[in-house]
This record gives structure tokens, sequence and C-alpha cells, in this order.
């Protein structure tokens, strides 16, 4: 199902482009949908996955974890 998903929100960004019309989300941003709670949540996300941020979660993550 996430499959699907996502390629039908890449689809949506690619005729949105094409046709000129509506926003398109990029980089920063990042867009994240549920689809078992059906809740759609559009966040900033500085520097990606190499943020100092971003570190942080993962390094205590993976202490937590081991």
């Amino acid at each position: 199902m996430a499959i699907k998903l996502c390629s039908g929100m890449l689809t949506s960004a690619v005729v949105k482009i094409v046709t000129g019309r509506g926003k398109v989300i990029h980089a920063p941003y990042v867009q994240q949908f549920d689809a078992y709670r059906n809740k759609f949540k559009i966040s900033y996300a500085p520097f990606g996955s190499r943020g100092p941020l971003n570190r942080t979660k993962l390094f205590i993550a993976k202490k937590l974890v081991t």
C-alpha cells in the first residue's frame, strides 16, 4: 500500500510541475502521510538527514536499541 501511495504522490507532483498548477513541496520540507490514521503532515527538516538534530536523534535511538 505504501508504494502505491508514494507513486501516487509523486505522479501528482509531476503533473503539477508539467501543467504549472498548484504548489509543489520540495526539500528541505518533508511530507508524511499516515494511511491508518488518515493524517497528513508537512514538516521542515533543515540539513536533511545529516543535520545535527537528526544525527542526535539517531544516536539516541541506537543507544536505546543496543
